[in-house]
């Protein structure tokens, strides 16, 4: 703990139990939480995530990163906010850096940082199967093991939302999804 004063940077951090006490069900929503965040919709099914009130939809200026690596689309000339490649579920915590010293992290850091850090693949073994229906719909499955030194998680899921009229306006969305990850644990031998 440290006194706001002494901090070099606003930083606020969004752990696994705000996460799950949110209730959210995607990553944009999940920035409702940060103080300074705006959040919205472009045509009503795109979201639209960006700090000190720059409503741009592709985040240009704020830096993206899953697990420290950039999540920075060229094509785009930014973010894509609908087509994260990660359940909810996998993700452990947010970190979020507000202001200019977020400049250390590289270029498009100018308005700030979100790291998003998903959870190990030791941290589930077995499987589990999700459904959730209605005007917005949610399945996902995942699946973690141990194998010797090498413990994995596979993820699949799919979120659909009709939006608010789909009869006159193409405002519904679906996005499919899939995510692995690994990691290998080397022993004193290897």
């Amino acid at each position: 703990s440290q006194p706001v004063s002494e901090a070099p940077s606003a930083v606020t951090i969004i752990d696994r139990k705000m996460i799950a006490a949110s209730g959210f069900r995607t990553v944009p929503e999940l920035m409702r939480l940060v103080p300074g965040m705006y959040v919205g919709f472009s045509d009503a099914n795109r979201p639209v995530v960006s700090l000190h009130g720059s409503a741009d939809e592709y985040a240009r200026r704020m830096q993206v990163l899953i697990d420290g690596r950039s999540a920075y689309l060229p094509p785009f000339g930014g973010m894509h906010w609908a087509d994260l490649p990660l359940l909810v579920e996998d993700i452990e915590r947010i970190e979020v850096v507000r202001g200019p010293s977020s400049a250390s992290h590289g270029s498009n850091s100018f308005y700030g940082v979100i790291n998003i850090i998903s959870r190990e693949a030791a941290d589930q073994s077995g499987g589990s199967l999700s459904v959730t229906g209605g005007a917005a719909a949610d399945t996902s499955a995942r699946f973690g093991a141990r194998s010797g030194n090498f413990d994995y998680r596979f993820s699949l899921g799919y979120r659909s939302d009709t939006g608010l009229d789909h009869t006159s306006l193409n405002d519904y969305s679906r996005t499919g999804l899939f995510s692995f990850r690994g990691a290998y644990h080397p022993s004193a031998t290897d």
